[in-house]
């Protein structure tokens, strides 16, 4: 036992002015403090934690795990005065930050709680997160852990040591914040009924893989744990990064007797206070559960004003204030003694190194059935359920560390579910665990990046701010978790870079080009191409990623804003170090408003001159890039073009003048351009010009520095006042040692930059982005990139203003790549990611268009609805009417979570509706100028069904069969056109023809390629369908509709439309109406444009749909499609493949549900049916 204050964990002096512990790495205890040790010296967040407090805490050593490398350390805080016998306990699990010290254990948690007088009364344990020590585990999902087991023997451990005269272990309670939330959980779920209490904060319970199945229900012994503990959750409502306990609580108590009040309570300073919301239900047990969810973000704290609040900090609230409940909470509760833990029992140590893959799960063995030899359809559905790949649920794959979907890592997840399963049917259980990997997306867990410390870091002048921010993730990382953040948070990360000018990622996990430039899209921020610079580079990542300025390494490049001698320069500048040199070779940063301020207090009449004139830049460029300046790129290069006449075309349109000369150089001298800039986001003056790289840098054979910079009306400018500001600059530049992976990011706006001398190798990559990705046109992320993704991307392209593309995802590389050629320039301004729920979270997409396998849009539809945006998904639905009411579900949820006026837009893709004929054809039928509808017959007689990626679309569990999968849009059609919901539906289909000769992993194509439906509609109409997949080389539709007085009929592809009025509807004779009494049809063509035509397979239709989807975006029109109208279509495809299996009408019940009747002759098992016909 060692004192605290004794420790190396107390690495500080006590503050400069008062007895508290200053903060590792500061001289005080916080910024404001005065001396005093009242709080109104200090900032709200300020730790004062005193010598004397920290000599009475000591530190407890204990090998809980005897496989760990060390023994866990414990914090022991003695109650501050003596009480009348025995003390409660307090045990307190800090958060993610922590976790090997990379930030102040002290601070942060035990500090906050220390602050709280009423708490001091308790014996505090707070174990340090230290991975050697064995505290920590990898949890079922592979993400960083408290480990109960080893807590546990912890705190049993600290219990017998301090004694029964000392601790009360009827009165243990468990608190934690963030991941220590989720460790309490936890530790409840294991050892509850030993707990008087428990008080997770910012964060919800992540359930191990066999207490809460996905059948059957929570384990017994779990709940009952849970049952008799007293249960109170702090969170904010806007916390996503510990998860919320919300759902955790609804599940658990659904159906409990429920009540809610909403109060206020102090915030952080004394002058603002925090909405919080209060529900409380009653368990069975007596005990009662509460929610205290506080209104978000919270501003009840000066420092969170210029980052829109806190969202995630809320213990900094609830431990340190009373009047937030904590004590009173942990005061009225106990353990009774027959149920406490007993002082004298034998500890529970664990031995970790006797397991033999730490990494392996135990399933829940009571959820499974008996193992079958060979799987049914019933054994293959609870097989479904139990490999549902969700985010929050891919248990099995995290725990043989899969990360990427290939045919290897397949194979051997199906050999473990096979081993446990005892099946043989390979074939099944591998093509289950195919559709689970593609719905989970790979999708990693969201990565934590914190703030860490460089040598060469200072403060900015204006506003203290680190300079540069560098942040560093919490765990072992890649690129596309980086990206993946950075698209999640890409309006922080812009805010990150306003306050701090420059933001350093470190230890990212970047390794190459595409790694770079991965991040480099998921800015949310407008491309920008290199035109006007005189830098040579090489370009590494097509349109996206360049080599820095390949100047010669022994020439410096002097201090400069990044294309600031053109009208337009870029926003960002982000550096990617790919080789870091031996000896040199750094990026030195300087805040522009620093330089400005000292510009103009030391030379005011030149820098008011300055402003007022502006300055020119003169520059010669050579016909051909010289590699041996660093002003050598070639005027070609410079402006990106071939000829003389593009190079005049594009410095006419800069504003700028110029000589050719002799041997093909060109002499350039730009527009008067400003030197001093007012930054309007901060209000302040910047230095915003290349005067100083021109000035002290521009030298070659051809330029000479000091005469490539002139005022704007070309009187000279001031060389001594320039020459001391070069030497301002250097005194007070950052330049830190490039580390390889290394990423900064410049704000170019509000910071200058340059580059050292170096010894090569050193190879540092760059790129430019422009303004972030706002405006009038809505911003699309397409998940799913194969045929139909693509056709949504040309017909994006053509909406110009309406609408553009900002991202896209997909599983598969060659899908990605082809998707990229079809963007076209637009390519480099696009962010690419791997996973939908990286798409998803990505701040900088307004909708959300799905093209992803039929089978895999529940599982994207289940992250997607949870988001704020708006989605457009294409047909079918879901490939079962089950997901399509899970559908409708969520999105009710959607809309009681933000108002039916604010609900996001849900539409269905039902692209033949706006194919120009039938949509003629419908507004006809609308206008009933010829009656009721009566009678509608579709025909499609077309080739069979294309190349899916991995032939997806040859088996029914897949598609949900080809009358759900492709017949979709013609039951829609039935309903739109008739107006009217179906009561029966009779089908005949077969496979006569299609794919009978193909085999994949084992299995033979089972899809009908023919069928004739009727469907009888309530309003008493009927309607046909006649569907044939081998009957021409070409996709044609035939839509008739016969109304009472007339028809209409369109045609595909040949784009007309044919109204038939009769003439004599009534009281004809024995013989047909001869030629004069006929009607003369009216035909009518609708030519589609060629741009049209060339953008997909739909006649135009994916374009007038994206048209609608915008429309109703926007507030201009109701939803045309809904997620209603995508379940009826899909209902009435499986009624019709039923009917097809039973050989009789399945009918329909008006809420849309399948009328169960009785059968003798029960359908076959799906994973065995043979589809056949009956007459």
């Amino acid at each position: 036992m060692t004192s605290a204050w004794e420790s190396d964990v107390v690495e500080c002096k006590l503050c400069d002015h008062c007895e508290y512990r200053a903060e590792r790495g500061k001289a005080t205890c916080c910024d404001k403090c005065s001396g005093s040790n009242e709080s109104d010296g200090h900032e709200a967040h300020c730790p004062r934690l005193s010598r004397e407090v920290l000599q009475q805490c000591r530190w407890e050593h204990f090998r809980c795990d005897l496989g760990a490398e060390e023994e866990a350390i414990c914090l022991v805080v003695p109650p501050r005065a003596p009480i009348e016998g025995p003390a409660p306990v307090l045990l307190f699990l800090t958060g993610n930050g922590h976790v090997d010290d990379r930030q102040d254990f002290l601070s942060g948690g035990v500090d906050q709680l220390l602050r709280n007088g009423d708490l001091r009364q308790y014996v505090l344990l707070a174990p340090k997160p230290l991975w050697k020590t064995g505290v920590l585990r990898h949890n079922d999902n592979w993400r960083t852990a408290w480990c109960e087991d080893a807590i546990w023997a912890l705190v049993t451990e600290m219990l017998r040591r301090l004694g029964p005269t000392n601790v009360d272990p009827t009165r243990l309670y468990a608190t934690g914040l963030s991941l220590g939330a989720i460790g309490v959980w936890h530790l409840a779920l294991r050892y509850g009924e030993y707990l008087a209490g428990i008080v997770p904060i910012s964060g919800r319970c992540e359930w191990p893989f066999n207490s809460w199945p996905k059948t059957g229900g929570l384990d017994q012994a779990v709940a009952k744990r849970l049952e008799n503990i007293p249960l109170r959750c702090y969170q904010i409502d806007a916390d996503r990064y510990g998860g919320t306990p919300v759902h955790d609580l609804e599940w658990l108590c659904w159906g409990l007797p429920e009540t809610s009040r909403e109060v206020t309570l102090r915030g952080m300073e004394p002058d603002r206070q925090v909405e919080v919301k209060i529900r409380s239900w009653e368990r069975p047990s007596g005990k009662h559960w509460d929610l205290w969810e506080a209104k978000g973000p919270l501003k009840d704290w000066a420092y969170y004003d210029d980052w829109g609040g806190d969202k995630h900090c809320l213990w900094n609230r609830v431990y340190p204030y009373p009047e937030w409940g904590l004590p009173s909470f942990l005061a009225s509760h106990a353990v009774p003694h027959d149920r406490c833990w007993k002082l004298d029992a034998p500890i529970p140590v664990i031995d970790s190194s006797k397991v033999e893959d730490s990494m392996e799960v135990d399933p829940p063995v009571e959820s499974h059935p008996e193992p079958p030899c060979k799987m049914s359809t019933g054994d293959m559905e609870v097989m479904e359920e139990q490999v549902q790949l969700r985010h929050e649920e891919s248990e099995i794959v995290q725990a043989i560390g899969l990360h990427v979907p290939d045919d290897e890592k397949i194979e051997k997840v199906s050999d473990v579910v096979l081993e446990e399963w005892g099946g043989s049917d390979a074939f099944a259980v591998k093509f289950v665990f195919q559709a689970a990997f593609a719905s989970c997306c790979w999708c990693a867990t969201v990565m934590e990046l914190l703030p860490c410390s460089l040598p060469e870091q200072r403060p900015r002048s204006f506003g203290g701010e680190d300079f540069p921010l560098v942040l560093s993730p919490s765990r072992q990382s890649n690129a596309r978790e980086l990206s993946a953040w950075a698209a999640s948070r890409s309006a922080e990360l812009q805010k990150l870079l306003l306050h701090h000018g420059a933001v350093l990622f470190r230890d990212c996990g970047i390794t190459s080009a595409e790694d770079f430039g991965l991040l480099v899209r998921a800015m949310g921020c407008e491309g920008y191409d290199y035109v006007g610079g005189a830098a040579p580079r090489t370009e590494v990542v097509k349109g996206v990623v360049f080599t820095s300025n390949e100047s010669p390494p022994d020439q410096p490049i002097p201090f400069h804003h990044e294309l600031a001698q053109s009208p337009t320069p870029p926003n960002y500048i982000l550096f990617c170090c790919e080789v870091e040199s031996k000896h040199g070779g750094a990026t030195p940063i300087i805040p522009s408003d620093e330089v400005a301020d000292f510009f103009m207090s030391h030379f005011p009449d030149f820098a008011r001159e300055v402003e007022a004139k502006g300055v020119r830049y003169i520059r010669t460029m050579p016909e051909v890039t010289d590699p041996t300046s660093a002003q050598g790129r070639s005027w070609a290069e410079s402006y990106a073009v071939k000829t003389r006449e593009e190079a005049e075309e594009v410095m006419t349109k800069q504003g700028s003048t110029w000589e050719w000369l002799s041997g093909g150089d060109l002499k350039v001298t730009t527009a008067a351009l400003p030197a001093l800039r007012m930054d309007e986001r901060t209000g302040r003056r910047v230095f915003f010009n290349s005067v100083i790289a021109a000035f002290t840098g521009w030298n070659d054979s051809r330029n000479v520095g000091e005469e490539a910079v002139v005022l704007g009306d070309f009187s000279p400018v001031n060389k001594h006042a320039l020459r001391a500001v070069a030497r301002f600059m250097a005194e007070r530049e950052v330049a830190f040692a490039w580390k390889k992976g290394d990423i900064l990011i410049v704000d170019n706006g509000s910071v200058l930059h340059s580059r050292q001398s170096f010894e090569p190798p050193r190879r540092v990559l760059a790129a430019l982005r422009g303004k972030p990705l706002l405006g009038p046109a809505l911003r699309a992320g397409i998940i799913g990139t194969g045929a139909m993704g693509k056709e949504h991307i040309r017909n994006v392209a053509l909406m110009g203003e309406q609408m553009v593309v900002t991202a896209i995802a997909d599983s598969s590389e060659a899908a990605l790549r082809e998707a990229l050629e079809e963007l076209g320039e637009r390519a480099p301004r696009v962010a690419v990611f791997r996973s939908d729920e990286e798409l998803i979270n990505c701040d900088f997409v307004d909708v959300l268009i799905i093209c992803t396998p039929n089978f895999q849009h529940i599982h994207t539809l289940r992250k997607a609805i949870l988001s704020d945006k708006h989605i457009l998904c294409e047909k079918p639905l879901c490939t079962t009417v089950e997901d399509c009411e899970e559908v409708e579900r969520l999105l009710t949820e959607r809309v009681v979570r933000s108002g039916s006026e604010k609900a996001p837009v849900f539409m269905t893709g039902m692209e033949y509706r706006y194919m120009p004929p039938i949509r003629r054809l419908i507004e006809e039928s609308d206008s009933r100028k010829l009656g009721e509808p009566r009678v509608l017959s579709i025909r499609e007689h077309r080739f069979p069904f294309l190349v899916k990626v991995d032939n997806w679309n040859r088996f029914n569990r897949n598609t949900g069969g080809t009358l759900v999968e492709k017949a979709c849009h013609f039951f829609d059609l039935m309903r739109r056109i008739l107006q009217s919901e179906p009561v029966s539906v009779y089908a005949s289909g077969d496979q006569a023809m299609n794919h009978k000769d193909e085999v994949y992993d084992g299995g033979i194509p089972d899809i009908i390629d023919h069928a004739l439906a009727v469907v009888e509609f309530a309003n008493g109409a009927r309607a046909s369908l006649d569907l044939c997949m081998f009957a021409e080389d070409e996709q044609t539709e035939q839509v008739r509709v016969v109304c009472q007085q007339g028809s209409v009929e369109a045609k595909c592809p040949e784009s007309t439309v044919r109204i038939v009025q009769r003439r004599k509807v009534r009281g004809l004779g024995r013989t047909p109406p001869g030629k004069e009494e006929r009607a003369v049809p009216e035909v009518i063509r609708l030519p589609i444009s060629r741009e049209l035509a060339a953008a997909g397979y739909h006649e135009g239709a994916t374009f007038f749909e994206l048209e609608a989807f915008a429309e109703a975006v926007r507030g201009k029109r109701a939803v045309p499609v809904t997620a209603r109208d995508g379940k009826m279509a899909v209902l009435m495809g499986v009624a019709a493949h039923r009917s097809i299996a039973l050989g009789r009408p399945v009918r329909l019940s008006p809420a849309g549900q399948i009328v169960e009747e009785p059968s003798a002759d029960p359908p076959p098992p799906l994973i065995q049916q043979q589809v056949w016909s009956r007459l």
